[in-house]
């Protein structure tokens, strides 16, 4: 399997300390994993994918641990439900942890693709939040 690098806590608080901009940190950490996921197979893989995807964003740890949820720039992402009664975030979650535990048994496509739909909204929000400023 070839080798992408999936972003770790430890990576994520050096680059907040560093004042990135918490959208770049949040598509950088988004798009490793989908490379990622190109290239995923085993269980294993699925299982590495998921403990990525919990590595804390500068966003939750902001507005989240404060109780404001409500005033984050990516909350619809993570709280408005969608057709299929859940947000986009709640569904991409769910399926990650159904590939951690099928992995080489469900087909690569459904999580390759609901992972760009993530990362497509995540531009969206940013672009959103620059416009506003």
């Amino acid at each position: 399997m070839e080798q992408t690098t999936l972003m770790n806590n430890d990576e994520m608080e050096y680059r907040v300390g560093r004042n990135e901009d918490p959208f770049d940190l949040v598509i950088d950490k988004w798009e490793r994993i989908r490379r990622f996921l190109g290239s995923a197979f085993s269980r294993d893989d699925y299982v590495l994918a998921l403990h990525a995807v919990h590595v804390a964003i500068p966003f939750c740890r902001e507005y989240g641990s404060q109780g404001n949820c409500h005033k984050c720039p990516i909350h619809g992402l993570c709280r408005e439900e969608g057709p299929a009664g859940e947000s986009l975030w709640e569904g991409l979650y769910r399926l990650f942890q159904a590939y951690a535990w099928g992995g080489d048994l469900l087909p690569r496509e459904p999580i390759l693709m609901y992972t760009g739909r993530f990362l497509e909204a995540l531009t969206e929000a940013k672009n959103t939040a620059g416009a506003s400023h």
